[in-house]
């Protein structure tokens, strides 16, 4: 019973932190999309975004050559 209850929990909580992140693309001065897993974190200190693309990997771009910043949902 309790391995049941251990393995709800689990799997809701997994579904309800998937639910939180917001798909968003980001598009350059040049035309360049960049997918991103989350809306990007602005940095005001360096004045970069902080993007995690789709591929897992972490890219920080100055905030002058970002034309827009789209939520995918």
């Amino acid at each position: 019973m309790n391995k049941t209850i251990t393995a709800l929990l689990l799997s809701t909580s997994l579904v309800v932190l998937a639910g939180c992140a917001t798909p968003s693309a980001v598009h350059l001065n040049d035309g360049t999309r960049i997918d991103a897993v989350d809306t990007p974190s602005y940095d005001d200190d360096s004045g970069f975004y902080t993007i995690e693309t789709v591929d897992g990997k972490e890219r920080k771009i100055n905030k002058s050559v970002i034309h827009s910043i789209e939520s995918l949902e």
